[in-house]
């Protein structure tokens, strides 16, 4: 499904893939104090929406969406973010990661500097990750339907790591400092989105009554370098 307008669903993975790669460690989400460098946020269980659409009625046919709180598998429970000297850490926990498919994963990183993108796809063969920086301006005036485009600059990121581990419910990455423009502080967001048939479930991290309909984002408390 791709990236349209996020009034409705927020998906994405259609950027080039500049990444692939196995890291041996995952970063624990267990429960840890906040401090200038570390920061872990929660996102309440059963709180999945799956959209579905038809091709009627032409032109653009019928979307539908409705809560999904029996989906553990695209449920989103926790977000932790990392800020070393040298790299910077990212960790989303699932309700349940074990299950099957082709699932795809977001984080969304801003900076003082700019705002990024670092997607994962869970295919069978493995995870793919890629990182780009989103090009400055607005997104394309909507089609007749409601969809629009946004152009992004792919960004090559030399150490991007990533790691899925369906026995923690945990996927995780990790990136030097320098793909990010060594930042004096990063604010992150997390979706993620898995497809079964014609229909696509999503979760989208956020802090109780924050806004989802955004292109990037919602983010979470600006985290220093450590």
């Amino acid at each position: 499904m791709p990236r349209h307008g996020r009034t409705h669903v927020r998906t994405s993975l259609t950027r080039t893939v500049i990444a692939l790669a196995a890291s041996s460690a995952v970063m624990g989400l267990g429960a840890a104090p906040a401090s200038a460098e570390n920061w872990r946020g929660s996102d309440p269980a059963g709180d999945v929406m799956t959209y579905t659409s038809s091709p009627e009625p032409p032109p653009c046919g019928t979307f539908t969406e409705g809560a999904d709180p029996a989906n553990h598998t695209a449920d989103l429970v926790s977000l932790a973010v990392r800020h070393r000297r040298d790299t910077v850490e990212l960790s989303a926990g699932f309700r349940d990661f074990t299950g099957g498919g082709q699932q795809s994963l977001e984080f969304d990183v801003k900076t003082d500097k700019h705002e990024f993108s670092i997607s994962l796809d869970r295919r069978r063969t493995g995870a793919a990750a890629r990182i780009s920086v989103l090009r400055p301006g607005e997104p394309s005036a909507p089609d007749e339907c409601g969809y629009y485009t946004v152009m992004s600059l792919v960004d090559p990121c030399r150490g991007l790591e990533a790691d899925l581990s369906p026995s923690l419910d945990v996927v995780s990455v990790v990136l030097p400092r320098g793909c990010l423009g060594d930042p004096r502080w990063i604010r992150v967001g997390v979706q993620t989105g898995r497809s079964a048939g014609e229909a696509w479930s999503t979760d989208i991290w956020a802090e109780p009554g924050v806004d989802t309909a955004v292109y990037t984002g919602p983010y979470g408390p600006r985290v220093r370098r450590g």
